[in-house]
Order: structure tokens, then C-alpha cells, then sequence
């Protein structure tokens, strides 16, 4: 099933410099509302994507940012100032490799070799 499509886009089209993950953990579980949250995490258009963690880190946020400046203005205003984000980590991302399909474990082992490499698309 197809949830969506996409364009792979040059990021310095459209202005951005620079990539970074964010990692936030949260002071306390209980009074949270995880899907709250996500929501306004995900809101912001610097944002690319939100991970809801299990270990150390509650979230991993992927943004976007002009520059250096942007991104620290974007730490401290959107996660430095919540009360309920007890630790901030942030990553800069210098370069990544994004995968164009998903392993298939539905198919025999030896279909799933001639699958990704697009015999059977």
C-alpha cells in the first residue's frame, strides 16, 4: 500500500545549509501527552521529521536550517524553553544516504535480492 509520493529535492534550493537531529528527553512521563507533543514538534516548518523513541531519548527530531544561527535560534525558542524537555543533544548531520525502497519481508530470500534491484517493479 502507498501512503504518499515524493520528489528528492536539493536542499540549497530552497535556502537550507544545514541538517541536524535533535534529541530530546523528557523530565517526566507521567502529565505528558506523547501524541501532544509529537504534534507540536512535527508543527514547525523547520522540521523534516519526528521520532518517537524507546531508550534514553524520548525524540529525535530531523530539521532543516538556513544556518548555524538558524538552528541555534530554533533550539532555544521551540525546545530550550519547554519546561517538560529536560535534556537537548543536537547532532549536525554533514552528509546521509536515503534509501528509495523498504526491504520486503514477504518475499522468499532469493526474489528479495532481484526485488530492490527493481526486476520486479
Amino acid at each position: 500500500m502507498l501512503t504518499g509520493y515524493n520528489a528528492e529535492v536539493d536542499p540549497s534550493v530552497f535556502g537550507i545549509s544545514l541538517q541536524a537531529m535533535i534529541s530530546l528527553r523528557l523530565r517526566q512521563h507521567d502529565d505528558i501527552s506523547f501524541s501532544a507533543l509529537f504534534k507540536e514538534l512535527s508543527a514547525r516548518d523547520e522540521v523534516i521529521n519526528v521520532y518517537l523513541l524507546a531508550g534514553s531519548n524520548d525524540f529525535l527530531v530531523h530539521v532543516a536550517a538556513r544556518d548555524v544561527t538558524h538552528l541555534r535560534s530554533l533550539v532555544l525558542e521551540a525546545y530550550s524553553a519547554r519546561s517538560e524537555i529536560e535534556q537537548i543533544e543536537t547532532s549536525l548531520v554533514f552528509d546521509f544516504h536515503h534509501r528509495t525502497h523498504l526491504p520486503n519481508y514477504r518475499l522468499p530470500e532469493s526474489m528479495e535480492e532481484n526485488f530492490s534491484e527493481g526486476e520486479y517493479i
